[in-house]
Order: structure tokens, then sequence, then C-alpha cells
């Protein structure tokens, strides 16, 4: 496909204040899934190389993840947050090295067999996005999302709980492109604390 086009990303921030304010508005019961962890680290390897990856889990205390244990969501953020510092150099910015991850993380889950059965069980974009909520709710404990329609090609993706830096959502969104679907643009939106919304449009 080449690269894809980077969708606007939220304005610069301070990674380490941002962070450090998502960390503290997380639960002791928030967890997320190794698979998605997983997904992180696979687009480290495609982004970077495998001593990122190596730097990445240590600062997890991890040697390797496995898909379907639960890890507490703090990990999933540090693992993010970690990867896009150490790639910003490398593609630009912090946040186009966040978009990057979700991108290619969404293309590896989608390449995957459940990711598969999700893109080839639907028929056509609209049943296929409206089974993205399924999907995320798989991979993180407490985490609730809906599709709101605005149109025959547009709607709105509501996270709730959204401890995920937004350009990173934005990517993930973004990848739902492999589906063969034409001209989608993912937009993030502010919105209260620990809700998400992201516009989808299409042709």
């Amino acid at each position: 496909m080449g690269n894809p086009s980077i969708a606007q990303a939220p304005a610069h921030i301070d990674r380490h204040e941002d962070l450090r304010q998502r960390l503290t508005l997380l639960k002791p019961e928030d967890t997320v899934r190794g698979v998605i962890l997983n997904g992180v680290m696979e687009a480290v390897r495609v982004l970077g190389d495998e001593t990122l990856v190596r730097q990445c889990l240590d600062v997890v205390g991890e040697k390797r993840l496995v898909d379907f244990f639960s890890y507490p969501s703090h990990k999933h953020l540090q693992l993010i947050y970690t990867a896009a510092g150490l790639l910003d150099a490398r593609y630009g910015s912090f946040e186009k090295a966040l978009w990057l991850m979700g991108y290619h993380g969404g293309k590896n889950f989608l390449s995957s067999t459940p990711g598969k059965v999700l893109l080839l069980g639907q028929g056509s974009f609209k049943r296929l996005l409206e089974a993205v909520p399924t999907a995320f709710s798989v991979g993180g404990n407490g985490l609730k999302s809906e599709v709101r329609w605005t149109g025959p090609t547009s709607a709105v993706f509501i996270l709730d709980r959204d401890f995920i830096p937004p350009a990173y959502t934005e990517g993930t969104l973004q990848s739902l492109e492999i589906s063969k679907v034409k001209g989608l643009r993912v937009r993030w939106r502010p919105t209260e604390t620990l809700v998400g919304e992201y516009e989808l449009t299409w042709e």
C-alpha cells in the first residue's frame, strides 16, 4: 500500500506530563490483553528494530508478552510512550510516531486470524465498523465503545475510558482502510476526559 497519509494530529504534547496524567487516572482493575501489547511490539519491529523492542520490554520488566495473558494497563501506556519516544527522531515527531505505531498495530491485528475473521465476516464497511467495538472490547478490561452514524458514509467512533493518546487511536482506525474502503479519513475531536471521539468519513 505504500506509506499512509498521516491523519491530523493533536497539538504537540509534553509526553512525560501527558503519560503521568494518564497513569494517575488508571484503576488497579484496568487491564489489557497481551495480544494488544504484542501489537505495539510488532509495530516497533516494523518501524524500528529488535534493539528498540528489547528496550521497550525492559521498561515494563517483561522478557516476552503472552497474547492471552492480561497485563496492567499502565504497562500498555508505558510501552506506547517509550516506543514513540524512541522512534520520534526517525519519523519527525512524537505524534507522528504514535500515529504510525497505531496504524501498523491495527494492520497487524487485521492480518491475524481474528482480524481476518472480522474483515471477511462483514461484507461491507458499515458492517465492519459496527463490529469494531467488539474488537476493542476484547483487548482491554473496562473499555467501552460505540459507533454513532452521522450519514451514509460518516460516523463517530466513541471510546469510554480511553487512556490511549489520540494520535495512536487515529492510526489504529485508519488501518481499517485495508478492507478496501475508499477515501477513509479519521479525525480525533477533543471532548471530556477519558472519552475519545473519532470522526470517520469515506466515499
